[in-house]
């Protein structure tokens, strides 16, 4: 399992009183890596008689954190805003096309976080390789303590808008990491 709504599905085969319990084994999967997805993205662009520039592919993955579905997501709209050849242009149209379409589901989410949250989210947006809880980081961001911050974390977890399912923590949606970045702490 990975992304999106993978607590559900957790609960769904490890929570004892859900009706799937231990029907099977559980695999988490990793993410697919950034040459296959940037190879495969050309593929599909060379398939519908349009090109994209290899460094472009390999953008969309890295700025999609190769998640599968996002980067299909961007992917598609570098596609759509191509008629030959997909450039710097239509990865920047592209950009602006997601997050138009998804600016009420950010706005949403950004509204319903409190101020804790939005501090660390700062932080993350920042640096993901952060060490939350280590003074730096608090005075930094100005988090508070550290009971603060893991309280806060757990809550963007619980929103399902990061995840620590590789150790680290991460955004669920890049696009929403995106959006944070270029709107509310620019």
């Amino acid at each position: 399992l990975y992304g999106s709504n993978r607590s559900m599905m957790e609960e769904m085969f490890q929570k004892q009183s859900m009706p799937f319990y231990r029907f099977g084994t559980t695999i988490f999967l990793q993410k697919i890596n950034e040459v296959e997805l940037s190879n495969y993205i050309i593929k599909r662009f060379k398939q519908t008689k349009k090109t994209i520039e290899p460094e472009i592919a390999k953008k969309i993955s890295q700025e999609m954190e190769n998640h599968p579905y996002y980067v299909q997501q961007m992917a598609h709209y570098v596609w759509l805003n191509t008629n030959d050849n997909a450039g710097i242009k239509q990865y920047n149209d592209a950009i602006n096309n997601m997050l138009t379409h998804n600016l009420i589901l950010y706005q949403k989410d950004f509204e319903t976080l409190s101020i804790s949250q939005i501090k660390c989210l700062k932080a993350l947006v920042e640096n993901t390789e952060l060490k939350m809880t280590s003074i730096e980081t608090l005075k930094k961001y100005d988090l508070g303590s550290s009971a603060t911050v893991i309280r806060a974390l757990e809550a963007l977890e619980k929103k399902e808008i990061i995840d620590r399912f590789t150790g680290k923590l991460e955004f669920v949606d890049p696009g929403f990491k995106l959006w944070l970045k270029s709107n509310i702490f620019k």
